[in-house]
């Protein structure tokens, strides 16, 4: 029983040697003693209920668990699974030393683990794990986006880099207005009508559906276009908005026997499934991604998600207009999933509907069960492309690795360069390309094949200037103010908080500017951001300026163009060279005056600002006049001396 006790502290520590912790193994007994005596058949309500190719979490407190060659802890130890870690059972339960064991496998490895430590990934314990700040990810810090590439409304082309790699990055603010997507597909011949039109079916004709299929009829093969191709179609589907840029999207068959391989929605109008005479289940065993037409009134959001269904007879959402098959599922709610890197399948249908409306070959269910599954070269070390999701569902990000590497790269890519919280990996390889529009217009073919394919993404959007990040900022001061004497210059040291979620970056054309003398003025006098300004750090300009009498200036932080952030203002008093010393009089009076204005709540910066300006001129004005007053005392004096000196002359 002692050993028992010894054994769960491995367990849940993962730490074989115990080194570091002092366990008093007598109270450790005694506990165990207790528990035995509580639950005479068990130390711990431990039986779990997994299926196998159930996706399960570790939960450890915030340790690791050890995985084993064996169920029981004489085996070696060949992995620790961090507290958090999805891994996939593929055998078990075994009862040993008084547990239950499961074999797991992941990519991590494939071991035995004690399953007290083990929850179901349907549990609502996952959103805990690893769960992401309520404060958006920062995928704008190590990024470049060139002020050249914005010319598009809520769109960026951007590049990163992966292990001294380029990655090519798209990033959609579904918030943006004018945004929208078309399943793009070549136009072919059928059995079911004359002349070439756009395909409906994902088959060719000797085994189509209702659609009566989609061939090419000098080839005798599914119909195939390159991306150049593609684009001209995508300006057929639709003019509403201009085009900004295609994207490869699903697989197809390598021998062009067949079109789209998994979710195939098309204007709302969905043409795979077994209703279709389609046979291999895609949509129900392998994501995809679906895309709303407009945006919701509700959330201010154009509405997207990585999903399958749950069979394949469920019917599609109403609100899915585009929906495009790819896999495998690479990130889920900001976890990597298991098997993710060697394309291994973890959705299994038990039981398959019927295939029906066939208008060439009849076919007829597969065997049950049927497990997600992939072309083993699909994941491969190639170029690759995939699409993910932010947590707060506002970015999109279409991305596209250039180097031989396997998934597990533009995993890791996206999840810690983007912060993507749902990814999906879309058709790679050769297949890898990606079409901007700009200008300038960009070619993305990491393999330079220029492959022709069975199906795209085509992304429209309004002519614009990028993206408008959510930004804010925080001037130290409100109110800065220096009070210098005459042919003096004003040294001000101006300093801005990045208080945002975003880093600020000059070639986003942030910058700090001053307001214009007057609104008709075409002159704009802004101060440009000395480096890239993470979120809580501090942006500082020393100001400079040559002046006379009482000069106010406000300034504010722009975007693009866009204020953002409160205004701040800026008052030089210049004192005369003959009111010098009343200079520091000067200055304590406004210091005072700021010093009210923040004690009673910093309410409108305009009045404090108008009063100071207003002060400051009035005690100016009243020590000249004063002086005057006496030069003019003095002059009439000397004046009336100088007469009366004439008179006696006289």
């Amino acid at each position: 029983m002692l050993g028992l006790a010894q054994a769960h502290l491995k367990y849940t520590l993962g730490d074989e040697t115990m080194s570091k912790f002092r366990v008093n193994f007598l109270i450790v007994f005694f506990l165990e003693c207790l528990l035995l005596l509580a639950h005479p058949y068990s130390v711990y309500s431990q039986d779990k209920n997994f299926e196998i190719g159930e996706e399960v979490v570790v939960v450890t407190n915030g340790s690791n668990l050890n995985l084993r060659q064996g169920a029981g802890t004489n085996y070696p130890v060949i992995a620790k699974l961090p507290d958090g870690t999805i891994m996939r059972i593929v055998g078990g339960p075994i009862e040993a030393e008084g547990y239950q064991w499961w074999e797991l496998e992941g990519d991590l490895g494939r071991g035995w683990a004690v399953g007290i430590y083990l929850e179901s990934r349907t549990k609502e314990i996952l959103p805990l794990i690893g769960s992401k700040e309520d404060k958006p990810f920062d995928w704008r810090a190590q990024l470049t986006c060139p002020s050249d590439r914005e010319v598009f409304q809520g769109i960026e082309y951007c590049e990163g880099t992966y292990q001294g790699f380029p990655v090519h990055v798209l990033v959609v603010d579904l918030q943006a207005t004018g945004i929208d997507f078309e399943y793009i597909i070549p136009k072919g011949y059928s059995d079911g009508h004359e002349g070439k039109q756009p395909c409906r079916d994902p088959n060719v004709p000797a085994w189509a559906g209702p659609a009566k299929g989609c061939y090419d009829f000098s080839r005798d093969k599914y119909p195939t276009i390159g991306i150049f191709a593609a684009a001209e179609r995508a300006r057929e589907v639709t003019t509403s908005s201009p085009l900004a840029a295609i994207i490869n999207g699903d697989y197809g068959s390598p021998e062009e026997t067949h079109g789209p391989e998994g979710l195939m929605v098309i204007q709302q109008n969905r043409y795979d499934g077994a209703k279709n005479c389609d046979d291999d289940y895609n949509a129900a065993l392998r994501p995809w991604l679906g895309i709303a037409k407009s945006i919701d009134s509700a959330t201010g959001q154009l509405f997207v998600q990585i999903n399958r269904l749950e069979k394949d007879s469920d019917p599609i959402p109403q609100w899915l207009y585009t929906g495009i098959g790819g896999g495998p599922w690479l990130i889920q709610e900001g976890q990597i999933v298991p098997g993710s890197r060697t394309c291994q399948g973890v959705k299994i249908l038990t039981s398959l509907e019927p295939i029906e409306n066939c208008t060439g070959i009849w076919k007829y269910p597969k065997p049950a069960p049927l497990i997600e599954s992939y072309n083993p070269s699909s994941c491969r070390k190639a170029p690759h492309t995939a699409v993910g999701i932010s947590k707060d569902q506002r970015w999109l990000f279409f991305v596209i690795t250039t180097e031989n590497q396997d998934p597990s790269a533009i995993t890791n890519f996206m999840l810690k360069t983007l912060g993507v919280w749902n990814a999906m990996k879309f058709d790679g390889g050769g297949s890898s390309q990606m079409l901007f529009l700009g200008p300038p217009e960009i070619v993305v073919d990491p393999s330079k094949k220029g492959r022709e394919l069975s199906n795209y993404l085509a992304l429209y959007a309004s002519k614009g200037k990028g993206i408008i990040l959510p930004l804010d900022a925080e001037p130290k001061e409100k109110m800065y103010y220096q009070v210098i004497g005459e042919g003096q210059t004003a040294h001000i040291q101006l300093e801005v908080t990045n208080s945002g979620a975003f880093t600020w970056k000059a070639e986003d054309g942030i910058e700090l500017r001053l307001e214009p003398w007057s609104l008709l003025s075409p002159i704009v006098e802004a101060l440009p951001l000395p480096k890239a300004i993470a979120p809580g750090e501090t942006a500082s300009w020393d100001w400079k300026i040559n002046t006379s009498g009482v000069l106010v200036k406000r300034f504010q932080m722009y975007q693009k163009g866009e204020a953002f952030g409160p205004e701040f203002a800026v008052i030089v008093v210049v004192v005369p060279k003959t009111l010098e010393n009343k200079r520091e009089e000067i200055a304590r009076k406004i210091q005072e005056r700021i010093d009210q204005w923040k004690a009673q709540g910093e309410q409108e910066l305009e009045k404090l600002v108008q009063q100071i300006e207003e002060w400051a001129l009035k005690q100016i004005t009243n020590q000249i006049n004063t002086l005057c007053q006496s030069l003019i005392s003095i002059f009439s004096l000397s004046a009336s001396l100088l007469f009366l000196r004439i008179r006696r002359s006289n």
